[in-house]
């Protein structure tokens, strides 16, 4: 019995990978989705496909950058040495308001607070240059010039500015499908359904997995699929038993039953095949640096990640680990928002020491 449970111990260790090569290995397994026309108001939370240039300037005409009054620079010559009056008239000087055409014939802006108004005429006290308080033709974008790119999320501005250029379709990366084989487990497949879809996937049915892009079980429900596996345990703590393989044609990663550990498996490993497959140009966001705020005891063999709360105080930030960190709870995955995440071969952290973190929230 001890020879057979020291084969099995063996195994799953020849299984096993560090924490980077499990992310190559799996981000090598997939790759983006094809990709559709939507309309522009539909491309909310979807990944760019293709190249969208501007094919005309935006704005294709001089605005003015303040509320006041456009004029011919010309005509305000010698202000400084002496107050110059000026007539507002149709086709002179003329009231304009921030944003609006530069009238034809003037070619700079005065400030309403710049002048003295008398309602028929100003009084300058100081001369103008061509081109003062004015936007230039294509201030927000020059013809030809490169609107959005493959990889960009579409955002709320990405969008306003896809419509300044006349554009009412975009190609996107369609959405991923996601199947979520963890009937068993309630508390898992809750957490996933929401996470793959705030990362840019839907959700499909588990009972015919072929028609997925991705599969992702929690470890009981995972011996019902034949998976030829990649690797069965990662050096990470606490998610160590993910697995990762095919199901057929379909890439499947088998994450661990404890709530808390199937969280962190998933934020630090699977998030990235998700937004890979969407099309995300940065599959794993990058980490930023945190002050520590508190002690974290180091794991010399695999990497350790660390529920966690993250502040800016006074323009740095500071990162406090959570109390419990039992990988079979929740309510440390709901109150943090930020994993540290430390590497092997590290010694004992102390508070101040600056540490790696990745932002959950």
């Amino acid at each position: 019995m001890k020879t057979e449970v020291a084969h099995v111990r063996d195994a799953d260790r020849a299984m096993r990978v560090d924490f980077e090569r499990a992310r190559a290995l799996m981000l090598a397994a997939v790759e983006a989705r094809s990709s559709e026309m939507v309309p522009l108001h539909e491309a909310g939370d979807r990944v760019v496909a293709a190249i969208l240039l501007a094919d005309a300037d935006i704005v294709p005409y001089a605005r003015s950058g303040m509320d006041g009054f456009a004029l011919r620079a010309a005509d305000a010559r010698g202000a400084d040495a002496a107050p110059v009056v000026l007539p507002v008239a149709p086709t002179g000087v003329r009231a304009i308001a921030t944003g609006a055409p530069l009238p034809e014939g003037t070619d700079c802006v005065v400030p309403i607070e710049c002048v003295v108004d008398r309602g028929d005429s100003i009084v300058l006290r100081a001369p103008l240059r061509p081109g003062d308080h004015v936007f230039p033709p294509g201030d927000d974008a020059k013809r030809g010039e490169v609107l959005v790119r493959p990889g960009d999320a579409m955002t709320a501005g990405r969008a306003a500015l896809l419509a300044a250029a006349g554009h009412a379709t975009v190609r996107v990366v369609r959405r991923p499908r996601v199947a979520i084989a963890c009937t068993s487990d309630t508390v898992v497949a809750a957490m996933l359904a929401v996470a793959v879809v705030r990362d840019g996937a839907a959700v499909v049915s588990s009972d015919s997995p072929g028609s997925s892009d991705l599969i992702v079980a929690s470890g009981r429900d995972a011996a019902a699929f034949e998976t030829h596996f990649a690797f069965r345990s990662v050096a990470l703590r606490p998610a160590k038993q993910t697995g990762f393989g095919r199901l057929g044609g379909t890439p499947i990663v088998v994450l661990p039953e404890d709530p808390a550990a199937a969280f962190v498996a998933y934020r630090t490993l699977v998030r990235g095949l998700v937004r890979k497959l969407a099309g995300r140009s940065d599959p794993y966001p990058r980490a930023i640096l945190a002050a520590l705020d508190g002690t974290i005891r180091a794991k010399p063999e695999r990497h350790h990640v660390i529920f966690a709360r993250l502040a800016n105080e006074g323009g740095v930030f500071r990162v406090t680990p959570l109390e419990n960190q039992c990988s079979s709870l929740v309510r440390t995955a709901a109150d943090a928002n930020a994993l540290i995440v430390v590497p092997p071969g590290t010694d004992d952290l102390s508070s101040g020491t600056m540490v790696p973190v990745e932002v959950v929230d």
